[in-house]
């Protein structure tokens, strides 16, 4: 049965392998993917992420040195790891390729991380169950479908994590320090956050076996913050992000780990562990002293790091994506909480284990179903967008500005407009990803940043995003043309959380259809 189990989970994550590449390009980049890919061509050039070409700025805020222009708040190494997509796809504007490392980066995690839960014990049942999560995982997908720092971070947080459990031995001392410095720099808050939870299960650890020697974890802890210090005293750290309420930040991110009700099941499961007293994660102390045996070490080590990084997290502002790398471990923590369940349950009724978790699939699904009932829609939505193609807002506005009519997809071989003057309240630095037009930004310095009395050649105003005023302004001093499109204004190109995610193209256009200003001569 063990074997069938192992198949079926490789099965399982050999169809998530296979899916994350399906039409990979189908969606414009939005906002914050406009930025890396720009950031990532400026490395090509200058060999830093500079949001300033010496043609335009590509700003979120303005957050940049006044020397340099280089990038102060968002971790580096996603920028550079976009630029190896860049390189890849050349002159052209092939999304697809851009975002091929990311995804690629996404499998080698979840195949690394299938390895790595094998060589640490836990039950192929177990296993089978969080690849059957990770595969049925849209949220997942959506992330790691894109340009952006959510995919690098699982296979660097798991080598380090790993790494630390091996501590003590030259090879692993090497290989924590490795990935401790690359997950600092491609997502330091996600970086504190488990090495909070490395640093509270160590005591633990060394709470319960006396013999366990911190040493090594303290010299490279020490080694790690001279590694680090650099890159902290130069760049802005995410702690600047506004912050509502600490206990309403940390309600908001347990109800997004519970989305599709995977953290009730880890509640449920624990609570009849309890009334039944029976051998598993809730047995009294000596249940207790084998959660820090065995595989059971690494067990209570991924549970540290989601509650060490939920707390951190919540001190900033509340977004899903700034804990979205602790959802597979969620799944592991859901996969054998379930395991321990079945096996108390098995015992107390004196059935066949393996019988018992067989019949306890159809159960599990219902509780999935039950807790999240858009649970299959959206897989089916998800699978249909796979198939289809979907316009939005960058689509509409590339191939209005290239002179391509209808709804249609942005071609990678769609011609350049270097020459272009834009000027838009949103997404310019998806535009510029995709035209390599020039951009007036009002947060630019307009000291080192000036077109004269040059109008722009295009006025793109936003719904959402203010800044009209500024716009109007231009639209006001020249003869444009209005020109309505067939796509619909949109506040995101497409928005990559499951809960507002577009899964195929918006046709009602509740903001109405988006609308273009041309110049004319």
């Amino acid at each position: 049965m063990n074997n069938i189990y192992f198949f079926l989970g490789l099965i399982s994550i050999s169809f998530f392998s296979i899916g994350i590449f399906k039409n990979l390009g189908n969606i414009a980049y939005w906002e914050d993917e406009g930025e890396t890919v720009q950031l990532g061509k400026a490395i090509l050039k200058f060999g830093y992420p500079k949001v300033f070409d010496g043609k335009s700025f590509i700003l979120l805020d303005e957050n940049y040195r006044a020397d340099n222009f280089s990038r102060l708040t968002s971790p580096f190494l996603q920028f550079y790891w976009a630029a190896t997509g860049i390189w890849l796809a050349g002159t052209s504007a092939n999304t697809f390729l851009v975002r091929l490392p990311f995804a690629m980066t996404a499998v080698l995690g979840i195949w690394l991380s299938w390895i790595l839960f094998n060589k640490l014990k836990f039950s192929r049942f177990a296993i089978f169950l969080y690849s059957l999560f990770i595969t049925t995982s849209i949220q997942l997908y959506l992330y790691w479908r894109q340009a952006r720092h959510y995919a690098i971070q699982f296979p660097l947080a798991l080598g380090l994590l790993y790494s630390y459990l091996n501590l003590g031995k030259r090879k692993w001392n090497i290989l924590f320090l490795v990935f401790g410095f690359l997950f600092y720099h491609a997502y330091y808050p996600g970086f504190a956050g488990f090495y909070l939870g490395i640093l509270i299960h160590a005591l633990i650890r060394k709470y319960f076996n006396r013999s366990y020697l911190l040493k090594p974890l303290i010299i490279n802890t020490i080694i790690l913050i001279f590694l680090h210090l650099p890159a902290a005293l130069y760049l802005r750290h995410y702690g600047q992000l506004p912050n509502n309420g600490y206990l309403k930040t940390l309600a908001a991110y347990l109800m997004d780990l519970n989305y599709f009700g995977y953290l009730k099941i880890v509640i449920i499961s624990v609570f009849l562990l309890v009334v039944l007293k029976r051998p598993g994660l809730a047995s009294a102390r000596p249940g207790l002293i084998k959660f820090f045996r065995a595989y059971r070490y690494s067990l209570s080590l991924f549970s540290m790091v989601i509650a060490s990084h939920l707390l951190l997290a919540s001190f900033g502002a509340h977004n899903q994506r700034y804990i979205s790398v602790l959802i597979p471990y969620l799944f592991l923590l859901v996969a054998v909480s379930w395991e321990t369940l079945i096996t108390a349950l098995s015992r107390l009724a004196k059935l066949n284990v393996r019988l018992l978790q067989i019949l306890s699939l159809p159960f599990l699904f219902f509780l999935v179903s039950y807790s999240h009932p858009k649970f299959i829609p959206e897989l089916q939505a998800f699978v249909k967008e796979l198939r289809g193609n979907y316009y939005g807002p960058i689509e509409g506005i590339v191939n209005t500005i290239s002179g391509v009519k209808g709804l249609k997809r942005i071609s990678p071989g769609l011609p350049k407009q270097p020459d272009a003057l834009i000027a838009t309240n949103f997404e310019d630095g998806s535009i510029y990803s995709y035209l390599d037009s020039q951009f007036l930004n009002s947060l630019a310095p307009t000291d080192r940043y000036k077109f004269g009395n040059r109008l722009p050649d295009w006025v793109i105003i936003r719904n959402h995003w203010g800044q009209e005023e500024y716009l109007n302004s231009f639209l006001q001093k020249g003869n444009y043309e209005k020109i309505e499109t067939e796509y619909c204004d949109l506040p995101y190109e497409n928005v990559y959380l499951v809960r507002t995610h577009n899964f195929q193209t918006v046709t009602d256009c509740p903001d109405g259809y988006l609308t273009l200003y041309r110049l004319v001569p």
